[in-house]
């Protein structure tokens, strides 16, 4: 699973946010990493959904990063930006939830 989780990033990286979702969708479990792998992998996602435009989607991840590991939300500067990020899209449908987050991480 490691090798997959690597290639998700690794093709977030290089732009390719569709296939680096495909690739996700079929790792099986996320819970057998340590609690910051957890959070960087859902920071991960939360990135190739921006990438997207897809807010709805960015927000879940940032929540699944947040419960795995709500100090890396509060205290990582990467998941900060990325929070910022998936504010200024500004969605209707996960607002609420954002903001409630970017609260707690001490950014509002």
């Amino acid at each position: 699973m490691d090798a997959t989780v690597h290639r998700v990033r690794g093709e977030v990286v290089l732009g390719r946010s569709s296939k680096a979702l495909r690739l996700a969708e079929h790792i099986d479990s996320v819970d057998a990493l340590d609690r910051e792998g957890r959070a960087r992998f859902y920071l991960t996602l939360t990135r190739a959904h921006l990438h997207q435009r897809n807010q709805p989607g960015a927000g879940l991840a940032l929540m699944q990063a947040d419960r795995a590991s709500p100090e890396e939300i509060r205290f990582n500067v990467y998941a900060q930006h990325l929070l910022k990020q998936a504010i200024g899209q500004d969605s209707v449908t996960v607002r609420h939830d954002l903001y409630r987050l970017a609260e707690r991480a001490g950014l509002l």
